[in-house]
């Protein structure tokens, strides 16, 4: 196997494939790195192909002389492709003795048991040079495995002398004798001639292509003849986002660790860390695939910030705005990333959450104060479509309120809450008038916070806009309504004047006092939430010197916010600075973040390699079949249906190759671990063994990019199949023998089968 490394983009890179077969292309990604898209594609040409005779002589059935560099005294020559090949064009070119004027070549292909004439004339005329002579044919697209080269003289068909001229000047019955020349003596075979060139112009293209991540769904699938061409060049789709789908799968690796030869990791820079990941090609025939472009378009992630340049770097930090001791203002807050320098940001985004309202809540003991002695567990009911009213005096002046929370008792699995605020009028609501604001929220017990004690929970009503600011002690009223359900307000008692602080209205609007029975008058628990005046609900991140983005806040009491700006900063000194100014205070946490950035000194790099092949050049890569069958589930194998499925996996086993390599191993233990009778185990081993050596060595490559149909191929003739396959009727024979061996023992109910 050959490898050579090439660092991204590559643009005109030739992928050869001499015969059928799988070719990779390995990635190798840097960490942190993330390829947004990718620009690929890909067009294919026909296999050229020029046997040097001494250093290509393995395609030739015959050994150059010792100490011969380039040239063969031969008087026939076999080449043999090892597969079917499509030739258009021969060139030969000899020095000899014999006179050039009556010297040919006989051409003759290999049909798979004998050698044939397969062009309607095989006759080729050498042309004479100045040092021999030379053949050069067009032919009409001649596929073989194998060709065989005859040098022969022309001789008289009625006479013993050779022909010295040319054959177009030949009678036309001579010259039709000679083209039959396999039935007269009009050639002598047999003259020994030196070949000093040989050269044959294919017209092989790739078929059958498919092209996709390693045991993944392909991306690309041509069926038939590969047809993208220089012109119109097929683009290969999405395969930024097959190739990070391998990587979130692909650990990254040491520059050591990767599966690369050495001279390879030597041209790496060091101390970087690779996802390496894979893109598999597939062809049916041999032919070269041309990378026009392979482009990649990626940015490297960092996920980290920290709080200051010297600290450790988290995933989630939190940043407190709290004013400055002259209470001037909010300063601001800064989070740093260790980026490489030089680099651009070309995005950064994170998650916000938390709140940006003043944490510290007016408790209901600083609103009324408690009397020593206060009852405990105390609460007034509501049920559907009751209200509840509660006076507060909370106003502090500068400020305006933004969030009510009240704790009670939910009574009934769900319902809904309404509070709204209303002014005083002479000791009770004001209810007739518009509420100064209003919140609606729904209790459902399956979804609840199941905090606090017997049952007490905080429910928190958040009003759309601020009220204005309250001036101090000016006495307001909650009002509760309850629908669908029954709910429990809290109330506690309070050392203050006698009075009303608590009404219930009736299905009447009657206001009906609660508590007046008691020592001390009541008021319903609850606590209040404000803003500071000049609040705008937006949270400013500034980098690079300058505003790159705003946060919009709906809701500043509970943010869950995500931010993403596109930008454009150069990066050269120190750490990179992201700063968050707000204007309120309050509690936020940054996570989620992702800075992306490119990195000059962090390219990708792509190995293109050649998959390990045996001597004949042939792997289970050349057969698509083999692999289908051997990587198959063991269902296919007749007589596993889900009963042995199941109890097959207790020993590891789930596809026929797995099962196969069970010959030969301790079958009483693995039946008794498995619960299958040991003929039973045996008999399906055996199956799985047939499926597994029904190929022989030389076994075709059946075109077959998706499925194999083996019933539909079972039932053709070794002729259809010969036509169908563009094989040799040879070779139609050995698939037809191979589908019926599979057929015997696989699942004959199972007629398809998908490609891993």
């Amino acid at each position: 196997m050959t490898s050579s490394l090439h660092i991204l983009p590559v643009t005109n890179r030739d992928i050869r494939f001499e015969r059928a077969g799988e070719k990779r292309l390995l990635f190798l990604i840097p960490e942190q790195c993330r390829i947004e898209s990718a620009d690929f594609r890909v067009y294919g040409q026909p296999l050229p192909l020029d046997i040097g005779l001494s250093a290509n002589s393995s395609l030739a059935d015959i050994e150059p002389p010792p100490g011969n560099t380039g040239e063969i005294l031969a008087d026939s020559l076999t080449i043999d492709f090892h597969q079917p090949r499509t030739v258009c064009e021969i060139q030969v070119s000899v020095a000899t003795s014999v006179s050039i004027s009556h010297l040919a070549c006989v051409l003759r292909a290999w049909g798979g048991t004998q050698w044939y004439l397969p062009l309607p004339v095989n006759l080729l005329r050498f042309a004479a040079t100045g040092s021999g002579g030379a053949i050069s044919a067009k032919l009409p697209a001649l596929r073989a495995e194998k060709l065989l080269l005859n040098f022969v003289r022309l001789r008289n068909p009625d006479k013993t002398t050779d022909y010295y001229i040319d054959l177009s000047d030949l009678p036309v019955d001579d010259l039709m004798e000679i083209m039959n020349f396999d039935k007269t003596k009009a050639v002598e075979e047999g003259t020994g001639v030196t070949v000093s060139a040989l050269t044959l112009g294919t017209a092989d293209t790739l078929s059958s292509l498919t092209l996709g991540p390693e045991g993944k769904t392909p991306l690309f699938i041509s069926p038939g003849d590969f047809t993208a061409s220089l012109e119109k060049p097929q683009i290969i789709p999405d395969p930024g986002a097959a190739l990070m789908e391998a990587v979130g799968e692909t650990p990254a690796s040491d520059i050591s660790a990767l599966d690369i030869p050495e001279d390879l990791k030597a041209q790496l820079p060091t101390g970087k860390k690779y996802h390496s990941v894979s893109l598999m090609i597939s062809s049916a025939t041999s032919g070269i695939l041309t990378i026009q472009t392979l482009s990649p378009d990626y940015l490297f992630h960092e996920n980290t910030l920290a709080l200051g340049e010297d600290q450790p770097p988290q995933e989630s930090q939190t940043l407190r705005f709290r004013p400055d001791t002259d209470r001037n203002g909010i300063p601001k807050q800064s989070l740093y990333a260790a980026l490489p320098r030089p680099s651009t940001v070309k995005k950064i985004a994170f998650r916000v959450s938390g709140s940006l309202l003043n944490e510290v809540r007016i408790p209901p003991d600083a609103i009324w104060p408690r009397p020593s002695g206060m009852s405990a567990d105390m609460g007034v009911q509501a049920g559907d479509g009751g209200k509840l009213f509660s006076l507060f005096k909370a106003g502090i002046g500068d400020r305006s309120l933004r969030a009510v929370e009240i704790r009670g008792v939910p009574l009934t699995g769900q319902f809904g809450l309404t509070l709204s605020v209303f002014k005083d009028a002479d000791g009770k609501p004001d209810s007739d008038a518009d509420a100064l604001a209003t919140s609606t929220i729904a209790y459902d017990e399956s979804n609840a916070d199941q905090t606090g004690s017997a049952g007490k929970q905080w429910f928190c009503f958040d009003f759309q806009e601020p009220l204005f600011p309250v001036e101090k002690d000016t006495p307001c009223w909650l009002s509760l309504e309850v629908a669908g359900g029954k709910f429990s307000w809290q109330a506690e008692t309070v050392a203050s004047d006698p009075g009303v602080f608590v009404f219930r209205q009736d299905e009447n609007g009657t206001l009906i006092p609660c508590g007046p029975h008691l020592a001390d008058p009541i008021t319903l628990t609850a606590r209040f939430l404000y803003l500071p005046d000049g609040h705008d609900g937006h949270l400013t991140v500034s980098a690079g010197g300058s505003v790159v983005g705003e946060v919009a806040l709906k809701d500043v009491s509970k943010i869950e916010s995500d931010f993403e700006q596109a930008v454009d900063i150069a990066h050269s000194q120190g750490a990179f600075q992201i700063d968050f100014i707000s204007r309120s205070e309050g509690t936020i946490d940054i996570s989620h973040v992702v800075l992306a950035h490119e990195d000059v000194s962090n390219p990708l790099f792509l190995v293109l390699e050649e998959e390990t092949s045996d001597d004949n050049g042939q792997d289970e890569g050349d057969i698509p079949l083999r692999r289908l069958l051997l990587s198959a589930p063991v269902e296919i194998i007749d007589g596993i249906g889900t009963h042995y499925i199941e109890r097959l996996s207790r020993i590891g086993v789930s596809t026929v190759s797995e099962l196969a390599a069970l010959d030969g191993q301790n079958m009483v233990a693995l039946s008794e671990e498995a619960g299958i009778g040991p003929e039973r185990l045996g008999e399906f081993i055996s199956r799985a063994l047939a499926v597994s050596s029904a190929f022989p060595e030389n076994f075709p490559r059946l075109p077959l990019d998706h499925r194999a149909e083996f019933e539909a191929i079972r039932r053709m003739s070794a002729d259809d199949i010969s036509k169908a396959l563009n094989v040799d009727i040879a070779a139609a024979r050995t698939i037809k023998e191979t589908i019926a061996i599979l057929h015997a023992v696989t699942d004959a109910s199972v007629s398809e089968i998908e490609i891993p």
